[in-house]
């Protein structure tokens, strides 16, 4: 009867043991996920950020190219009608 009483007592030790590995795991893993969903968090505000700078620099090229262009254009009718006020002041 000691003998069962021991392996008994073996049984609930282990069980024992293994409630407390479990829930060590289990807290492992929580502080896993809470880690997890910080990092998600901060790639969403990351990734937040890059869209508000590339929307920025999207608009900003696009007034450049608005500016160069119009710049480009400018100039060349100044000349084209340059050139032709002076050719119709020349002419005879």
């Amino acid at each position: 009867m000691a003998e069962l009483d021991m392996v008994i007592t073996r049984f609930d030790e282990f069980d024992k043991r293994q409630e407390a590995r479990f829930q060590g795991m289990n807290t492992r893993i929580d502080d896993m996920n809470h880690r997890m969903s910080d990092v998600m968090s901060r790639l969403g505000t990351v990734e937040g950020r890059l869209t508000s700078i590339d929307t920025r620099l999207d608009g900003k090229a696009s007034q450049g190219l608005v500016q160069f262009w119009g710049g480009f254009v400018t100039v060349w009718t100044s000349i084209l009608v340059g050139t032709m006020v002076a050719v119709l002041k020349l002419w005879p």
